[in-house]
């Protein structure tokens, strides 16, 4: 649990989720796209580890809207970055993210549900 009560788990799935689906990446229902996708989870996870808010945040797009499970938020990549800077730097400098148990599910030519299992 965080300070606040929130579950660290429940803020991290959704933090993932938006970053899905604000990528902007093209999907399609090919062995190749469900690659992109599960790049994309290891190059979330793989920012979070290193405590990179420039890298988590490259995983966003220009025009992306964040917001975590408080309410707060930020638009745009830098926004996000900016966001997520002091958390890496204090909250979570310690903290360690796994993700396994992808299962990605096609809803149409551009957009994924993914469903993850969190650590």
């Amino acid at each position: 649990m965080l300070e606040n009560g929130v579950d660290l788990l429940a803020m991290l799935t959704k933090l993932f989720v938006t970053a899905l689906l604000l990528t902007g990446m093209p999907l399609a229902q090919t062995p190749k796209d469900d690659q992109a996708v599960r790049h994309l989870v290891a190059d979330f996870v793989d920012a979070w580890n290193q405590h990179d808010a420039h890298a988590f945040a490259e995983n966003f797009t220009e025009d992306a809207d964040f917001t975590n499970v408080r309410g707060d938020s930020a638009h745009g990549r830098k926004a996000v970055e900016d966001f997520h800077a002091p958390m890496f730097a204090t909250r979570f400098k310690n903290s360690h993210q796994t993700a396994d148990d992808i299962k990605i599910r096609f809803l149409t030519a551009d957009i994924a549900s993914v469903d993850i299992r969190w650590e």
